[in-house]
């Protein structure tokens, strides 16, 4: 396709487009009716901060944004502003993570997902970010790699860039987070208004690193944030993870929290479930 030619591609109109993907190819190239569009995906090669402008300069009633492989390159223009997106899921590639969200100000988003190629990227992001999500409540984190070596890095940047989660989810390799939030939160909670977490493990009979102390570490979080005053409510948690502690101590903890199993996620497959709770989009 000619750079520099532009095709409109609904000629009529369509007044009912609610949800599109776009590949980072066509970006620049079709004129899309985009001013009832509510979910948008995005993938593909990198597209500039200018075209990123361009293109979501239409979306008004934008409330749910994916970003796939593409990546937006930031180049300290002016952030573009999405009052209204409730819901973000970003993918961090090795290579270029933040520009995307460096690029857009999202203040109305209240459940971020994020996914990592690379063990640790949601810790780059969190010491580089410059935006703030003022209305975020639901994070959940997700590793595409569960074998890698989850770094060594303190949680207080981590914790700081959101400070008002009320739900987490950790996913895959990410449930080492746990022990770091453990390690370096040790006079009450992460989040002081965190009532429910989810924490998932691979049900894989070689999973390189099978934490046997993983539902320990987790209960040990839970009872910090009881002697804070600050309890966790709802524990959603994997089956195999569960398995770890004899029947006792599992009674134990279910007169402490409301305690559910959840199915872990297929590796390297499909979307993460749903976040603890819902996403209203009121």
């Amino acid at each position: 396709m000619n750079p520099t030619l532009s095709v409109p591609l609904f000629t009529g109109g369509a007044p009912v487009l609610s949800s599109v993907e776009l590949n980072g190819y066509c970006v620049s190239h079709c004129q899309l009716p985009l001013a009832s569009v509510t979910s948008l995906t995005l993938r593909g090669p990198m597209i500039s901060q200018e075209e990123a402008h361009t293109l979501f300069s239409p979306l008004h009633c934008l409330t749910h944004l994916y970003i796939r492989e593409n990546q937006i390159h930031y180049t300290n223009l002016p952030p573009i502003k999405l009052p209204s997106v409730i819901s973000l899921h970003v993918f961090l590639n090795s290579w270029d993570a933040l520009g995307a969200l460096n690029c857009l100000d999202l203040p109305a988003v209240k459940a971020l997902t994020v996914d990592e190629n690379s063990p640790g990227r949601i810790l780059e992001f969190s010491k580089t970010i410059h935006q703030t999500y003022p209305a975020l409540r639901a994070l959940k984190v997700v590793a595409g790699d569960p074998w890698g070596d989850y770094p060594q890095e303190p949680m207080h940047n981590f914790v700081a860039a959101f400070p008002d989660i009320e739900e987490v989810s950790f996913d895959y390799q990410i449930p080492r987070i746990v022990d770091a939030l453990n390690a370096d939160f040790t006079e009450g909670p992460p989040w002081p208004h965190l009532h429910t977490m989810a924490v998932t493990a691979p049900t894989l009979t070689d999973w390189a690193t099978p934490r046997t102390d993983l539902m320990l570490s987790i209960i040990a979080l839970i009872d910090r944030c009881i002697r804070s005053g600050h309890a966790i409510s709802h524990l959603m948690v994997s089956k195999d993870i569960t398995r770890q502690i004899g029947q006792e101590e599992l009674q134990q903890l279910q007169g402490r929290v409301v305690l559910e199993e959840c199915a872990p996620l297929m590796i390297m497959g499909g979307w993460p479930p749903p976040s603890p709770g819902s996403v209203d989009d009121d």
